[in-house]
């Protein structure tokens, strides 16, 4: 007998040009054996964006877009203000690493959409 299985990817809720939104992973930073703690990752067709998050602030140089949080139970990537161009696009993907043990998808794609204004 065959099984299969499928696997759904988590969603996101569409996100207004302009507007703001946060995305959170889940991370015990008391079990990480190894620095950093969270590693942040978007994918946009081919371009890739890290963020690393030690325990206590993140860099990667795109902190003006992404001020990130990090407790002892997760962290949380805010998007300040989302966008259909750099460093995004209509649908982006986003994943983290808790204890930097390989990916984990939190958003399977983050939708950004504009309201027409006449």
């Amino acid at each position: 007998m065959f099984h299969s299985t499928i696997i759904v990817e988590p969603f996101c809720d569409p996100v207004e040009e302009g507007q703001s939104t946060s995305l959170t992973c889940d991370v015990d930073t008391a079990a990480c054996s190894i620095q950093p703690v969270t590693r942040w990752r978007a994918q946009a067709k081919r371009r890739k964006i890290l963020m690393v998050c030690s325990p206590h602030t993140c860099f990667g140089g795109f902190e003006r877009y992404f001020p990130t949080t990090i407790s002892s139970t997760r962290s949380t990537l805010n998007i300040r203000r989302v966008s259909r161009v750099t460093p995004f696009n209509m649908e982006t993907k986003w994943r983290c690493s808790p204890c930097s043990r390989g990916y984990v998808t939190v958003c399977d794609k983050l939708q950004v959409y504009g309201e027409v204004h006449n």
